[in-house]
């Protein structure tokens, strides 16, 4: 944006000489998958997660016990010392389960930290699409600016041509103050939009904003200067409007199906997933709650050795012996079965939460689906004419007002008109953005997302 359009707004000035980094939405949605704080903290999860399994691999760790028997009975019997060595054994298939638990866990970890950054995804292309709208607005707004301004220059002019009175220059006058006001406002909304999708990456110096690609109009317009009308021989050679995205909203309207979009997600989609994987988990702890049912085994290896005994009765010789050792608890806390009980609940409940994010994601696609074939109806109004009608009506109506055939009320109820439905159409192709968006956040496809994007910024 050249910075002399605005160099009376300080506010527009700084917007328009500060340095920005324009990305695309797929490299933007790329950096804040690399640079993201939240992200890289969430990441650790995994690594957590994988440092449990190595844990539910290890078996119980020995034990090695030294002890000495003395006599304190003053008979001269032989002290022994005694060395062993002992390790539980586990049995009922622990370790395994275990494993599996950690396995599971392991996985639903890695689809969550998937699902956050299929969030995330979500929420930098929402950011990107109101940087664009921003965008869109600011520029509209200082070409009004501009056009209410020139329209001064015009009644200064008549004025001193004796064409119209004080009244008319100053009624003008009046309108382009208040005007440049709202290009302000807008100014601030636009800094505010790269803002927030600076505050989406990696810490940096912040008088460098990020920033998307350069939003194209939705209707390409005759090539002429600003007050000459546009003739009917123009639209006929004029260019087929574009719509918003390339290959567009109609052919993206038939290469899309919301059954297939639903099977996607309800069979892919990282939440489902991290769901299943849950459940995966949930079972194999019935098998440890199973596994637990069974006492484990302890084993002892151990030896002895004993001094010389030199009681007169009963004198021994000293002598060395080795111990084999076998305790069984008695699983009497087997009468309770509430630990088993509370597992297989838990699986249960686990297959429930499968169900329903199977669902919920079904649900989400093909609500997004309806707002996207709403959102896309909104903006074919506009690109069928509306906007060109808009812009014929002002530019004819300032034309016959040169040539005094019109009123300056004329001129701007034209210019407001058009002005408003140039912010309308903007508005539409937001919130046609973000169904696009919505509707590749519910599939966690983000292909045609990424190509609308891509053929909207020329």
């Amino acid at each position: 944006m050249p910075s002399d359009h605005a160099s009376s707004l300080a506010g527009v000035v700084l917007i328009d000489r500060a340095p920005v980094l324009r990305l695309s939405l797929a490299d933007f949605v790329a950096l804040v998958g690399r640079e993201n704080l939240d992200y890289a903290a969430q990441a650790y999860s995994v690594s957590i997660a994988d440092a449990q399994v190595s844990v539910a691999r290890l078996f119980p760790n020995p034990s090695i016990a030294w002890g000495a028997g003395l006599d304190v009975s003053g008979q001269h019997q032989a002290t022994s010392y005694d060395l062993a060595l002992s390790q539980t054994i586990l049995v009922g298939g622990k370790r395994g389960a275990r494993t599996d638990v950690a396995r599971g866990q392991l996985a639903a970890t890695k689809a969550q930290l998937d699902d956050f950054l299929r969030t995330l995804r979500g929420t930098a292309a929402a950011t990107y699409a109101d940087a664009v709208h921003a965008e869109q607005v600011f520029a509209r707004k200082r070409q009004t600016a501009d056009e209410l301004d020139r329209l001064v220059t015009i009644n200064e002019r008549r004025v001193k041509a004796g064409d119209i009175g004080e009244i008319d220059l100053a009624q003008s006058r009046v309108d382009a103050g208040q005007f440049r006001g709202a290009l302000v406002a807008a100014a601030n909304d636009l800094t505010a939009a790269r803002f927030a999708m600076t505050a989406l990456l990696t810490p940096r110096q912040i008088d460098t904003l990020v920033a998307p690609l350069a939003p194209g109009e939705l209707v390409a317009l005759p090539i002429s200067t600003a007050d000459a009308p546009i003739t009917p021989d123009q639209l006929t050679v004029m260019p087929t409007a574009p719509t918003v995205a390339e290959p567009g909203p109609t052919a993206l309207q038939g290469a899309l199906d919301v059954d297939s979009l639903t099977r996607a997600a309800v069979a892919s989609r990282p939440d489902v997933v991290a769901a299943r994987r849950l459940s995966d988990a949930a079972s194999a702890g019935v098998r440890v709650a199973h596994g637990d049912r069974w006492s484990d085994i302890d084993l002892t290896v151990g030896t002895s050795y004993f001094t010389r005994g030199t009681n007169v009765i009963d004198p021994t010789p000293t002598f060395s012996s080795i111990n084999l050792g076998l305790a069984v608890p008695i699983p009497l806390s087997n009468f309770s079965h509430g630990e088993l009980a509370s597992a297989q609940f838990s699986a249960r409940q686990a297959a429930k939460t499968v169900q329903s994010a199977e669902w919920k994601a079904s649900i989400d696609v093909r609500t997004a689906w309806a707002t996207y074939q709403s959102a896309l109806a909104q903006v074919a109004q506009y690109s069928a004419g509306i906007l060109v009608d808009a812009e014929r009506v002002r530019r004819a109506k300032l034309y016959s007002y040169q040539h005094g055939s019109a009123s300056l009320l004329d001129v701007l109820t034209a210019e407001q008109a058009a002005n408003d439905v140039y912010l309308a159409s903007y508005d539409a192709q937001q919130q046609y953005s973000h169904a696009l968006i919505a509707l590749g956040q519910a599939t966690d496809t983000w292909s045609f997302v990424y190509a609308a994007a891509d053929g909207s910024a020329r």
